[in-house]
This record gives C-alpha cells, sequence and structure tokens, in this order.
C-alpha cells in the first residue's frame, strides 16, 4: 500500500536509529506512530509503499514491500554453477585421460618385457614397435569387456 509520511520523529532504542511517524494511506487511513526500522523513512512529505505490520504488544512497524529473489543474484548462481560444472567435467576428462595413458603405458611396458625375455635378440627398432603395437591395442580397447575381447594379433 502506498502512504504519506508527516510528524517524523528521529528516535533510539539500545543504540540502533529508527524514526516514528504518521502514515496516510491514498485511501485517507491515518495511522500513528508507526516505527520504520529499514532506514527507508527520511523526511515529512514522503511517498513510501509497503506494510504496516501491528505486533502482538500494539506497535505498528513499517515493513518494505516483499520483493522476487533478484535475478542477478539467480543469474550469479546459475553461471557459477555451469562453470563448476565445466570445471569438474574437464578435471573428470583429463584425470580419465591420465588414467587410461599411465595403465596403457605400463601394461605396454609389462607386455614387451615379457616377450622380449622369451626372444633371444631383439633390436632397439623391434622392441618399440612391439611396445607401440601393445599400447594402441590396450588403448583401443581400453573399457571394452573382456568377452568381447578377440585375439589381439
Amino acid at each position: 500500500m502506498k502512504y504519506i509520511i508527516s510528524n517524523l520523529v528521529n528516535k533510539k532504542w539500545q543504540d540502533k536509529d529508527f524514526t516514528e511517524s504518521t502514515f496516510e494511506s491514498i485511501g485517507g487511513e491515518v495511522i500513528d506512530k508507526v516505527s520504520d526500522w529499514t532506514g527507508t523513512i527520511k523526511e515529512n512529505g514522503q511517498k513510501v509503499e509497503g506494510e504496516i505490520i501491528k505486533n502482538e504488544k500494539g506497535y505498528y512497524r513499517f515493513m518494505l514491500p516483499k520483493t522476487e529473489k533478484s535475478n542477478f543474484r539467480s543469474q550469479q548462481i546459475e553461471k557459477a554453477v555451469e562453470r563448476k560444472e565445466k570445471s569438474i567435467s574437464g578435471f573428470q576428462e583429463s584425470k580419465n585421460e591420465s588414467i587410461i595413458l599411465s595403465a596403457t603405458f605400463r601394461d605396454a611396458t609389462l607386455m614387451t618385457t615379457t616377450q622380449i625375455n622369451k626372444m633371444e635378440k631383439v633390436s632397439e627398432k623391434e622392441m618399440e614397435e612391439m611396445w607401440l603395437r601393445w599400447r594402441t591395442w590396450l588403448v583401443n580397447h581400453w573399457g571394452e569387456k573382456l568377452s568381447d575381447i578377440a585375439d589381439p594379433f
């Protein structure tokens, strides 16, 4: 509801500033001794919009109209959540890649050394080709079920 302020008096209670004034509605209703703790009311003749609430002790208090939560705040929260989700997603992808990389390197090395131990003579080039072949096979079959994997070579 809209009101016009008159008889404004600045007061203090327990080191807190507030105002007490008369509110007159556009319809002519007059309410005396209405307290404003919001700091909205500054001068006589000021027009304000809000609610007047009477508490259990009979005192009147001015309250600003309830507003919906700011779109700005909710937009900022949504943006922060999106950034966080992207960050987590990127971290998980990077983590998965790191796991695949280290596991396939390790396993290709184990497979190659096992094969080399059974051979009499192996050149460095053959060893490298063998390692690359195992690593490629391991990367290509990462995440497959064992029952779906055919003979590697």
